[in-house]
């Protein structure tokens, strides 16, 4: 005599996923179209920033004047490591 036994199926939502389109980097050219791809919750974090932030297309990380007027323009790697030096101070 044997315990019944029925199959468990597990029904999972599939991960979000997105791919993001370089460009330009240190090391290579608009030319080379390399890409990044993310999965799961980061997918979640980037859709909710480039949604609150209006951003449709483009640069991610982007000046904001002192009005708060978001630029179409990136932020250039000078301003970014300067941003997030004083961020991580603050943190400690």
């Amino acid at each position: 005599m044997g315990i019944p036994c029925r199959p468990i199926r597990q029904i999972l939502a599939p991960l979000p996923c997105l791919s993001i389109r370089l460009g330009r980097t240190k090391t290579t050219t608009n030319d080379d179209d390399d890409q990044v791809f993310l999965i799961g919750r980061p997918v979640l974090a980037l859709k909710g920033w480039l949604e609150q932030a209006g951003i449709r297309n483009g640069p991610v990380f982007r000046r904001i004047d002192q009005w708060g007027n978001i630029d179409r323009r990136a932020l250039t790697l000078f301003w970014l490591g300067f941003h997030l030096r004083s961020i991580a101070l603050v943190i400690g």
